[in-house]
């Protein structure tokens, strides 16, 4: 079984989802971006573990990801 995965949700309004992405091998490399702009290069699901990792209080926005998405 795998780990839960998260998206960190900043914002969700009429301009759209504002999200957490990272780059896929490097999460030192992150940004707040509009879901609607991630064509695939980078990463919006996280566990917990790396979440906590870029930085704890993004906790607090995470939301668990159905399975299937």
């Amino acid at each position: 079984m795998s780990e839960k995965k998260y998206e960190v949700e900043f914002l969700n309004n009429d301009d759209g989802r504002f999200l957490l992405f990272g780059g896929v091998a490097n999460y030192h490399e992150c940004f707040i971006e509009q879901e609607e702009n991630n064509e695939g290069y980078w990463q919006q699901y996280f566990t917990e573990q790396e979440i906590k990792s870029i930085d704890e209080s993004y906790w607090q926005f995470a939301v668990p990801v159905e399975d299937g998405e």
